[in-house]
């Protein structure tokens, strides 16, 4: 009995050792086969060998050792120089690093090399190439500015970013955007631009969006990204096209701070200050910035108006001398979690204020009168303006993406929910005076104080899917609703009583409807078509709560798109596009209240106003990566425009938007980035645009053309002991904006700045406005009316700046990130993170 026992003892005993051994077997081969499967980086840091400066945007590229064509990865280094090669296989490669200027350089690394899961080459010494361009590398500059079929991207640096105020600014230095001396803005030579931010959008009143760009500082910026023709994925909004803001967003693991402040000096003392943290690891990236401005700026102007009645006429002047002053805060907050190698969420959050307080401007107005050939200075009034005004803005967005396959297919979604709110306060008081019989006694005081509150609430749900039909083949579909209203409610006291002539309550609501979907076809290498379709449903109901005033529109839309890509060699890509796009009116355009300017001017808005249509057509050359052309044709139907209207025999006149005409546009462009040393860059921008407007309505007589034009250089030096000094300059010729016309301004900006204690110290100075335009101004004649708009330049101006950068980096393996270089190279770069605007 025993032995039986024994026996059975025994054989549960063997089978146990053979399970331990099976057991042991899988785990050792599972361990293999995971070490074999693990992720490996290569990594290190880039600088010039003579100077040890750190060289940003040098082409990485690994190839295999035995197929020196098989190209397994690529990336470019960081601002630091930094570079990253993330999961990759323990194997034999060849390390390729190209940078313009530097002589192209082949690191073998060895399997053996690899002690752990990071391969540190430390410090990568970079060669100076030969002097003549022929010797140069032309890799690294589409890194610089890259064009693709979707659109062209500038990356800012840290100098350029050094160079100016704010957003607002650096706007003025990015090819293809002009800005005139009144804030309004044209890309290609055509107004009607749309802004993202982080691929948002921001339907905003412009005034309030130029406010919030005034007080974004520059330094936040990585990049702008300008879609002259966008794709059907994008809204039609926008007649010249999309501009995008990418925020910077520290990808590097670990834990990172950066703080800046500037000071400006001209005829006041304005600041600004920001903070940004960053903390990155396996699965989280999270961020948190904080911004703030104080801007003060005085200006004078003069506004002169003639109204002339055959041999009569009423001559208008009005000077003045204004202190603007913005305070303005941003914080914002975002993270990303990714769920696991095929999901990931992100949640972005972004407050701003910006508040100016109550300050108190003098003008005088003079009214002088020619009847019968006599001259008189007729009366005179002194008005006293004091205004405070308050605005906050709120930005969610929630995102949510899956990838499909390893083909690069992909779902996504995304709630955006933006609130503006905004409450200004204003008091006048205007004493009138007979110039010609007491001009030191005034016959009439009056004190008209006005309080505006109003509000903007807008929700947008957009589903994205990308679904490759093969190697070749790509279609994209997608759908978009949102909904928005505005509530504006002014009200008007005049001599402490409440005076409902001058008080109007505007309800206005917006509902837009998209579908789209689109094909991307690769004929080989070299070429690549894309086909698309939008299509938007509009829908607009507008309300005067005081005068019980309402109006409907409806509307629904096809909106085309086409791009051909064609490389010619790798030196010369070429492509052409075609696009429809839409304006449609903003609702203080379309507000039917008659707002009171003067005794003898007067605004309102227009229910009945169309949008406007425009057909774009582009062909866009880009050589040597170095050089980029762009030729655009546009047509514009029912182009808006504020014209004046003079009431019959009377010398008052109100302005009102109409569609007054269509419009032909034709854009040349030439821009380039070009190190003609190791020591200086060159970067020119040039733009030729040719206008034509012409009216269908004979009553308006409205037939315009004007040739202008855009030129933009700067001179970028590195100086003995890492000093670097920038000079740039700007010239807008003479052009017209609707009926207006406008003069021409220019400018010179001179900055330096060096870097200490590793580069964890940046000291900046620089002044603005070296040279510029002492006045600028413009103005327009329509029938009986002249209008001419005469003020100050900006003075010249002073600015110091510091900014301390910290961080610790730490080797944590992401491999679940997609790699840089092929972000790139698909031209689908998603942004996540960072920056909620």
């Amino acid at each position: 009995m025993k032995s039986l026992k024994m026996k059975l003892v025994n054989k549960t005993l063997e089978k146990v050792r053979f399970t331990k051994r099976i057991i042991s077997f899988c785990l050792v081969l599972t361990l293999s086969f995971g070490a074999m499967a693990q992720g490996f980086s290569i990594k290190g840091k880039i600088v010039d060998e003579s100077s040890k400066e750190a060289l940003m945007y040098v082409n990485c590229v690994i190839f295999n050792q035995k197929d020196s064509l098989k190209q397994i990865k690529g990336t470019a280094s960081d601002t630091n120089g930094v570079f990253v090669l993330k999961d990759v296989k323990k194997e034999n490669y060849n390390l390729v690093l190209s940078f313009i200027g530097y002589e192209k350089m082949i690191i073998p690394i060895n399997s053996s090399m690899f002690k752990g899961n990071v391969l540190d080459l430390k410090e990568v010494k970079m060669k100076i190439a030969g002097e003549g361009l022929g010797e140069i590398e032309i890799v690294a500059m589409k890194d610089r500015v890259k064009l693709d079929a979707d659109k062209m991207t500038v990356n800012i640096d840290q100098t350029t970013a050094q160079s100016v105020t704010n957003a607002f600014e650096l706007l003025k230095k990015t090819p293809g955007i002009a800005i005139d001396n009144e804030d309004n803005l044209k890309l290609n030579g055509k107004s009607g631009v749309l802004f993202q931010f982080q691929g948002r959008d921001m339907k905003l009143p412009w005034k309030s969006l130029v406010q919030i760009l005034k007080a974004t500082p520059a330094t936040l910026i990585d990049k702008i990204e300008i879609m002259a023709n966008p794709s059907s994925k994008y809204d039609a909004e926008g007649v010249a096209g999309i501009v995008n803001l990418i925020f910077k967003q520290d990808k590097n693991e670990g834990i990172s701070l950066s703080v800046g402040t500037n000071a400006y000096y001209s005829n006041e003392l304005s600041y600004m200050g920001d903070l940004n943290f960053s903390h990155v690891s396996k699965k989280f990236t999270n961020t948190l910035s904080f911004s703030t401005t104080n801007w003060k700026q005085r200006m004078e102007q003069t506004l002169s108006r003639e109204l002339g009645f055959g041999n009569d006429s009423i001559f208008i002047k009005q000077t003045g001398k204004n202190l603007y002053n913005a305070q303005d805060y941003t914080i914002n907050a975002g993270s990303e979690y990714q769920i696991n190698k095929r999901n990931s969420i992100a949640l972005n959050l972004t407050y701003s204020k910006s508040k100016s307080p109550l300050t108190e401007n003098p003008n005088q107005t003079l009214y002088t009168t020619l009847f019968g050939g006599v001259r008189t200075d007729s009366l005179r009034y002194d008005n006293t303006q004091a205004s405070s005004s308050d605005m906050n803005n709120y930005i969610v967005n929630l995102n949510y993406q899956r990838k499909l396959d390893t083909l690069g297919g992909k779902f996504s979604t995304d709630f955006d929910f933006i609130h503006n709110s905004q409450s200004s306060l204003s008091a006048s008081n205007t004493r009138y005076f007979f110039q010609n019989i007491s001009p030191n006694t005034a016959f009439k005081i009056e004190d008209l104080n006005n309080e505006t509150s109003s509000s903007y609430n807008s929700y947008v749900f957009r589903v994205d899917y990308l679904k490759p039909l093969g190697k070749t083949l790509k279609m994209e579909l997608g759908g978009k609703v949102s909904i928005t209203k505005v509530d504006n409610n002014f009200k008007a006291m005049l001599n402490d009583t409440n005076d409902l002539t001058k008080t109007n309550h505007f309800i206005y609501n917006e509902n837009i409807n998209a579908l789209y979907g689109s094909l991307n076809k690769s004929f080989g290498e070299k070429t690549s078509l894309r086909l698309g379709l939008r299509m938007e449903n509009a829908n607009l109901k507008g309300e005067q709560q005081i005068d019980s005033i309402s109006f409907t529109q409806s509307y629904t839309n096809l909106f085309p798109n086409l791009s051909l890509s064609h490389q010619f060699s790798p030196k010369y890509q070429s492509t052409f596009t075609y696009s429809m796009r839409i304006s449609r009116p903003t609702y203080d355009n379309l507000n039917p209240f008659l707002s009171k300017t003067d005794d003898y001017s007067y605004q309102t808005g227009n229910p009945d106003l169309r949008p406007q249509y425009t057909h774009n057509f582009s062909l866009q050359n880009t050589f040597l990566y170095m050089i980029f052309t762009s030729l655009t044709y546009s047509y514009t139907k029912d182009v808006v425009s504020q014209m004046p209207v003079a009431l019959p025999n009377s010398p008052i006149v109100y302005y009102m938007p109409q569609n007054i005409s269509s419009s032909h546009n034709l854009n040349l462009s030439v821009s380039t980035s070009i190190p003609l040393t190791k020591w200086w860059t060159s970067v020119l921008y040039l733009s030729g645009n040719y206008t034509n407007n012409k009216s269908p309505e004979t009553d308006l007589n409205i037939s315009q053309e004007a040739f202008s034009f855009v030129g933009y250089a700067a001179q970028s030096f590195t100086l003995p002991k890492k000093y670097k000094a920038e000079i740039s300059g700007v010239y807008v010729s003479p052009g017209v904006w609707g009926v207006y016309r406008f003069d021409g301004f220019y400018g010179v900006n001179l900055n330096f700045n060096k870097n200490f204690f590793k580069e964890m110290l940046t000291v900046s100075l620089g002044v603005q406005n070296l040279f510029s335009a002492r006045v600028q101004g413009g103005g327009m004649e329509m029938g009986n009316a002249k209008f001419e708009l005469k003020h100050e330049a900006q003075h010249t101006m002073l600015s110091v700046g510091l900014r301390f950068n910290f961080g610790q980096n730490l080797n944590i393996d992401r491999s679940k990130q997609k790699d840089e270089f092929d972000q790139r190279a698909s031209g689908k770069r998603e942004q996540q993170g960072g920056m909620g605007f």
